[in-house]
């Protein structure tokens, strides 16, 4: 007998249909996460340790934070050792200045010294000779001479004054123009000056207006003493020149002290006005 046929065996499977969703079509559950949501994700990633792995995100390390400090402790100590070096320069410098002005009003008063004394020994053989013949006319040529020697010396010290003004004056503006030059002042100095157009007295009073303008008290003692300087300087300059010094005046063989202690003419009236300069701003 034939075999009998198996029509389940033999009919083809049905073919799926394009509709029927096969298992690789069906989406997963990574598939299906929200966009929104991974980004979130990923922006809330440990910033340390984002900073640790970029390295460096910390801040500067310990041994250039120790770098610094002590590079700016090396530039303060040099600073200060340029600020003591300039302070004791200028100390030095100006103890230089007032040792020159004691010899310059010390040669002043030695030079008057040695010309009245040298006076007093010159006349002093004919004044004998002149006192056996006509008994106290002596004097008159003693007393001409120690006067001709106390006009000299004065007009020297109206020099002398005056040109320790100058001096003064001079070094102010040699010191404004340097700080000018580093920039180290704030406000502008006041320029102070004689005026070389102007007679003594006149060049004096303006300076004294000068100085008054700025807001610094001028008394009436500092005008007396300008007045003073400038009648010294005046006889010094524009006065008949005085007659020539005797044989006897010019001071030969030893040589005359001033007398201990003596105050130069002018030197307290020419100190008082340098004050009085030095402390206008």
């Amino acid at each position: 007998r034939p075999p009998e046929r198996d029509d389940a065996a033999e009919d083809p499977a049905p073919a799926p249909s394009p509709e029927t969703p096969t298992a690789q079509d069906e989406p997963t559950p990574e598939e299906t996460s929200d966009p929104a949501t991974t980004e979130e994700e990923e922006t809330a990633e440990d910033p340390a340790a984002t900073q640790a792995s970029d390295g460096g995100g910390a801040g500067p390390s310990e041994a250039t934070v120790q770098r610094v400090k002590w590079g700016v402790v090396i530039v303060m100590a040099v600073g200060g050792l340029l600020a003591a070096a300039a302070a004791l320069t200028v100390i030095g410098i100006r103890r230089r200045r007032f040792r020159a002005r004691d010899e310059r009003w010390a040669a002043l008063m030695t030079g008057g010294a040695t010309a009245a004394t040298g006076a007093e020994r010159g006349r002093g053989a004919d004044g004998s000779r002149g006192g056996s013949r006509a008994g106290g006319g002596a004097e008159e040529p003693d007393r001409a001479a120690a006067a001709l020697a106390a006009e000299r010396t004065w007009r020297g010290a109206g020099e002398l004054a005056w040109s320790e003004i100058s001096r003064e004056l001079s070094v102010r503006e040699t010191a404004i123009r340097w700080l000018r030059i580093t920039g180290a002042w704030g406000r502008t100095p006041t320029r102070l000056g004689l005026n070389p157009a102007l007679p003594p007295h006149r060049a004096l009073q303006d300076l004294l207006a000068q100085i008054e303008a700025t807001g610094r008290e001028v008394t009436a003692e500092h005008r007396a003493a300008a007045a003073r300087i400038a009648d010294a300087f005046t006889a010094a300059r524009y006065a008949a020149p005085l007659p020539e010094s005797a044989p006897g005046e010019t001071g030969e063989g030893p040589t005359a002290e001033a007398t201990p202690g003596a105050q130069p003419p002018l030197r307290r009236d020419a100190d008082l006005l340098i004050e009085l300069i030095r402390g206008v701003r």
